[in-house]
């Protein structure tokens, strides 16, 4: 909106929105006038804001509440509150009690699955024990038989028979 001065034209309001700054004025105006405030009581409108309170006098299950009854109101709506936050920590307390027994029920599984195994595994352990003595033993009994073999090559072969090609071993050729 521009305004003529002395100096030349002054713009009050910002680029372009002089006609909207006017109709919301006069809409605000026209509104607390007509009963959007308190201003004249709620002139002009039927059953509108005023000593009647805020309602329409044309709906038969609107009418003017009681401040008791806005405190009845208001405690019913507290106590549904509590009580819904009592349902809900009966039911959260629940799902945890069928959550860890469910839990719980596992981990004895697991132990008993586990306790199955280390006594396959003491049995396996056995056996290998058992073959590793009988392994030892044929192992002591093969190395006593190559010793003695060792022995008799040295007693009774003499070593011009194993080597007549004049080597220097000793077998005098």
């Amino acid at each position: 909106m521009l305004i003529k001065t002395e100096h030349g034209d002054h713009n009050v309001t910002g680029q372009g929105q002089g006609n909207l700054n006017t109709v919301l004025g006069a809409v605000g105006t026209l509104g607390t006038l007509m009963g959007g405030g308190s201003l004249l009581g709620g002139w002009g409108m039927n059953g509108g804001y005023g000593r009647n309170g805020y309602y329409n006098q044309n709906d038969p299950l609107s009418r003017v509440i009681t401040k008791a009854e806005a405190d009845l109101m208001q405690e019913n709506g507290s106590l549904k509150s509590q009580l819904a936050i009592k349902e809900s920590e009966a039911y959260t307390d629940k799902k945890i009690v069928e959550t860890v027994t469910y839990v719980n029920n596992q981990m004895r599984r697991l132990e008993d699955k586990v306790d199955a195994n280390r006594e396959k595994q003491q049995e396996v352990n056995a056996a290998q024990m058992a073959h590793n003595a009988a392994s030892d033993a044929a192992v002591g009994v093969i190395q006593s038989q190559i010793q003695s073999l060792l022995g008799v090559t040295k007693m009774f072969i003499p070593s011009s028979n194993v080597c007549d090609n004049g080597c220097g071993c000793g077998c005098q050729r």
